[in-house]
């Protein structure tokens, strides 16, 4: 029976009774008895109905979870109740539908809530069946970061390194530990490492098990803490050098193959006055480590330098200090010194990245442009113009300007290439001044080095003209060339200096220095070159004001006749008030001669000119490098005078501007020259230079007899009755064509054909 029949019952039924009562004996009622103490009946009450919702959690921000019940009744109010309170919400029921009080958002994250409802009708109320919990939580973006207990850089043998996970609080995460890219260690926010190595590399991986978070991905990956762990860290406590043990942590010198850590420290800095190396070495702070002027430092690993001016490179008059590393890192700087003298042009180039011009305040400075008719730029006055890596400049240092010269940034390190382009044909096309980028001498010699199309050939200002010594007199270029074994200069280009090469291909070529090029020697100048054969040295000597020029001749089997790039070296003038000292390839002046010892006499034609009337000298360095027997003369065109130069290796002479540059001559005659085991050796040598025939006696008796000159036809030219010297010249006027000379001595007949030129 429907609800509304059971009504309709109830309402016919009260009467009765109530008829039944007022016929009965009112004395049989019950004292006390009222329509109140009359209980409803149970079947009036609201129907407890099953509360509707899955229930769960939310994530906070969002609309919650719905609540509701199953079915209603009309005449029934039904009533949300959370945690037995109610939550004010109400709704009227209907006949047999369901009902809902949608979605509830709880007040708390992370505590449940149970939610319950009541129906309510003017018999009771009833509750129904059942509840539903909701639990809101919280919304999480996922982060995890990791630090250590450890100090930054620890030494070798550390144990018990303890590193720490730092998440986003709740969420419940689980932890994955990762050494160097592999699974280790707790699945909690600690993990312990023993006996750690240097480079090693941790981080964590951290999941959040619940769906609530920012992200699409509920896991995520910390930071990298790579450990450096060195053998050696320095303190100071004792001084301020590097072979003290007590200056050190451990109380140990380093090797060379040690890892370095120079910290920022309160007593006392490092000095590195000799030659010291290590493997790798890191710099904090400000002027920790400086490299005196006499000293070098090799690190065979990475140079790292955190903070500015941790590294001091010192220069002054005694020299300057040297680095060589293989690699930098850090974001640190250093501060490079170069001492230049005063009231005197300097080639130099930057050994830092971002230097500026502004480094030679209150100098002069340019640069070289093949371009222009003098082959220099304009002077750079404004001093925030950049200074290229690899460029050299010519800085003029005035009297009363500081000699110190500082570079302050990021060292130059690795393989360093600058590229030009020349086009056109000036008198100065394909001359470039370039620069050793590096804190650290240069090997020339390097088989790293890329010279592109240039010539393999580096020359170097040297203005000193103040230094007695005779090869370091300056004025001039000094020459190194690659391909032979003889110059003026030797194969090292010391730190940060300048020189000029050439490009003799029009186009784009490029220079590239590698960093294993890279050596320490300050050594300017070369003066003897003992370990080399069959070549000298000759320098001009200025007694007017010291300045000096040098050349260089050498016989090598490799070398021709002609110019060869690399082998030979063209002259470039110096001062106007300095020697300038050549010899003579065809129409050529070179500072470098080399060619085939490919007949037994060869003449060398050797010029000389200054600005300055005086008395200068020649003389010839490194005779010892040819064997005994080769005799090298010079010849005096203008006074018509020869000397032996192993017997007397100084020529003096008187000089006026207004004489014939192409003033002399060299000599070399090798009387053994194509002489065998079965062949015999003359006592007399007959060659000739241009228009000139020579008679050289290479025996000791005295010379007497007489000398006859024919054509090839046999006719009679000249006749002339010989000299008892040790090289006697005779003048000829005949044209270019080849002779036949014929020496008549009281032991002996000689024959020998000779090419006149004129």
């Amino acid at each position: 029976m429907g609800n509304l029949s059971k009504k309709l019952i109830k309402a016919t039924f009260v009467p009765l009774i109530m008829l039944a009562f007022a016929g009965a004996d009112a004395t049989n009622i019950p004292i006390g008895t009222s329509c109140q103490s009359i209980k409803a009946d149970p079947a009036d009450l609201p129907i407890a109905y099953d509360v509707t919702g899955d229930g769960g959690h939310y994530c906070q921000g969002d609309v919650g979870l719905p609540v509701g019940v199953a079915n209603s009744e009309t005449g029934v109010t039904y009533t949300l109740y959370m945690d037995d309170i109610t939550t004010g919400q109400t709704i009227p029921g209907s006949d047999g539908s369901p009902i809902t009080f949608g979605n509830q958002v709880v007040p708390d994250q992370n505590i449940e809530h149970v939610f319950t409802v009541k129906g309510t009708n003017v018999e009771g109320t009833t509750d129904m069946n059942g509840s539903v919990s909701i639990l809101e939580m919280k919304k999480i973006t996922p982060s995890v970061s990791i630090w250590s207990d450890a100090p930054a850089i620890i030494i070798q043998g550390t144990t018990n390194v303890m590193f720490y996970a730092v998440t986003e609080s709740g969420g419940d995460p689980t932890f994955q530990w990762y050494k160097n890219g592999l699974p280790v260690g707790n699945s909690d926010y600690l993990h312990e490492e023993y006996n750690p190595a240097n480079n090693d590399q941790f981080y964590v991986e951290v999941t959040y098990p619940w769906s609530c978070v920012t992200t699409p991905y509920n896991t995520v990956i910390s930071n990298t803490i790579t450990l450096v762990v060195v053998n050696n860290i320095w303190t100071g406590t004792a001084g301020n050098f590097w072979n003290n043990a007590v200056n050190w942590q451990p109380t140990t010198i380093p090797s060379s193959g040690a890892d370095v850590y120079i910290p920022i420290v309160s007593t006392h800095n490092l000095y590195i006055p000799d030659a010291i190396s290590c493997h790798n070495m890191i710099i904090d702070g400000a002027s920790n480590l400086r490299i005196r002027n006499t000293g070098s430092l090799t690190i065979s690993g990475t140079l790292t330098l955190n903070g500015s001016d941790g590294l001091y490179i010192e220069s002054d008059a005694g020299g300057t200090g040297s680095l060589i590393d293989n690699g930098i890192a850090g974001t640190g700087t250093a501060n490079v010194q170069r001492y230049l003298t005063t009231n005197a042009w300097h080639y130099l180039s930057s050994p830092v990245n971002n230097a500026t011009a502004g480094v030679f305040n209150n100098d002069y400075l340019k640069t070289s442009d093949p371009s222009a008719t003098t082959g220099w730029g304009d002077y750079i006055v404004d001093p925030s113009t950049p200074l290229e890596v690899m460029r050299g400049y010519a800085c003029w240092k005035p009297t009363g300007n500081l000699a110190t010269e500082t570079f302050i940034g990021n060292l130059n390190t690795g393989s360093k290439t600058f590229t030009f382009t020349d086009n056109g044909a000036g008198t100065y096309q394909g001359w470039h001044l370039v620069g050793n980028p590096y804190p650290s001498a240069v090997n020339l010699s390097s088989a790293g080095i890329s010279w592109g199309t240039f010539e393999p050939t580096a020359y170097f200002w040297d203005q000193s003209g103040t230094n007695p010594d005779p090869y370091s007199g300056g004025g001039n270029y000094d020459v190194y060339p690659q391909s032979g074994n003889w110059g003026t200069h030797n194969e090292f280009a010391p730190a940060m200096q300048g020189f000029f090469i050439l490009n003799g291909t029009p186009g784009i070529t490029s220079l590239t220095l590698p960093n294993s090029a890279r050596v320490h020697n300050g050594q300017a100048f070369l003066k003897t070159t003992q370990t080399n054969t069959n070549g000298m040295i000759i320098c001009a000597r200025s007694y007017v004001n010291n300045f000096t020029d040098k050349i260089s001749v050498h016989f090598d089997p490799d070398a021709t006749q002609g110019y060869d790039p690399g082998y030979d070296a063209y002259k470039l003038l110096g001062l106007k008030e300095a020697p300038q000292l050549y010899t003579r390839i065809g129409n050529t002046n070179v500072t470098c001669n080399a060619l085939p010892f490919e007949q037994k006499n060869m003449v060398v034609p050797m010029g000389f000119t200054c600005g300055l009337p005086g008395t200068y000298a020649l003389i010839a360095d490194s005779l010892s490098t040819f064997v005994n027997t080769i005799s090298i003369t010079l010849e005096d065109l203008k006074l018509n005078t020869t000397q032996d130069l192993r017997t007397n290796a100084v020529y003096t002479f008187n000089y006026d501007t207004i004489d014939n540059p192409n003033r002399f001559l060299l000599h070399f005659d090798n009387p053994g020259f194509g002489v065998n085991d079965h062949g015999q050796q003359n006592d007399l040598q007959i060659y000739s230079y241009e228009n000139f025939l020579y008679v050289r006696k290479t025996g000791t008796n005295p010379l007497s007899g007489k000398m006859t000159l024919y054509d090839l036809l046999g006719k009679e030219l000249y006749t002339f009755n010989l000299t008892d010297s040790p090289l006697s010249k005779y003048k000829l006027n005949l044209n270019a064509d080849y002779y036949v000379v014929k020496i008549i001595t009281p032991d002996s007949v000689y024959l020998q054909k000779v090419l006149i030129r004129r």
